[in-house]
């Protein structure tokens, strides 16, 4: 079976790892007003938060439903026998449920939906395996199981530099926002089950930089088999160098990955960001 992987921008993946795997990616749309912008197409992540900066909160909104409906037809006619499409986290946008509603019935070729419970790098390097899985040859229903079983083992902490965004957007509690802006406190965030928690405090960035980098270090050290680390940050050049030292000093062969935060998810979490994600290295994970 000749399958195709597709998944959406906030994988975050390089145009050179786009085009190694042979991965499709289609957009995700951020709005300024009644704006809109496709993500990494119509706005870059420099101007996206060189406007962030001075104009209206953009918001976001799902890859348009005909932008994937252009893509499966297109890989249908390349000579694909079926579409795997993986994508963010069911619980940080409504794409996984509008999607698989829209697949249900679909003719011009088989999509099997696959809900990553993740973002960033997190789905960059399911994305990466999944492509990794069907360049060998693997079904998509030999993929999707080992997707779950690969997604157990991956962690990522992070610290924004501002709660107000994701207040803003729904995407944690009101009340950790209002106590960590009103005490200058920084919470210490972590991804489970696909949605945003906190999971710690401290008083300054630095601290709660170097509590993110502890807790990669502990998780990697869970982890049976190669790891890779990927540090991730929106304009945060002084944590990501942090982090990165921090890691080192711990494992001088550890492997470093580099992401961006580009505009979909930069709505959310605004300027400074950084995080660390920790998973098995996606390149030697078993397949099978």
């Amino acid at each position: 079976m000749k399958t195709a992987i597709v998944t959406d921008s906030s994988a975050y993946l390089t145009k050179e790892q786009v085009t190694a795997a042979g991965i499709t990616v289609v957009p995700l749309t951020v709005m300024f007003g009644q704006e809109e912008l496709f993500e990494n197409e119509t706005i870059s992540s420099q101007e996206f938060y060189e406007r962030m900066r001075t104009e209206d909160m953009p918001t976001t909104a799902q890859a348009p439903l005909y932008r994937l409906d252009e893509t499966y037809r297109t890989l249908a006619a390349a000579g694909f026998d079926a579409v795997l499409s993986i994508h963010l986290s069911g619980a940080l946008s409504g794409m996984v449920d509008s999607l698989r509603g829209f697949v249900q019935d679909y003719l011009p070729i088989k999509v099997y939906v696959q809900d990553s419970r993740t973002i960033s790098a997190g789905l960059a390097y399911q994305v990466q395996l999944a492509a990794r899985m069907a360049n060998a040859g693997y079904a998509p229903e030999q993929i999707m199981p080992v997707l779950d079983q690969f997604d157990e083992q991956v962690s990522v902490g992070f610290v924004v530099d501002n709660l107000k965004h994701l207040l803003r957007t729904g995407r944690i509690s009101g009340s950790t926002a209002f106590l960590g802006n009103l005490l200058a406190i920084k919470p210490v965030l972590e991804m489970h089950d696909g949605k945003i928690v906190p999971v710690g405090k401290e008083r300054t960035a630095k601290r709660a930089v170097k509590r993110i980098g502890s807790d990669a270090l502990a998780n990697a050290a869970a982890i049976d088999g190669p790891v890779r680390f990927n540090i991730i940050d929106a304009t945060n050049p002084t944590a990501v160098t942090q982090l990165r030292e921090q890691v080192l000093a711990a494992d001088a062969d550890a492997t470093i990955d580099r992401s961006d935060i580009g505009p979909a998810v930069g709505v959310h979490t605004g300027e400074g960001v950084v995080g660390i994600f920790v998973a098995p290295d996606w390149t030697t994970y078993p397949m099978g």
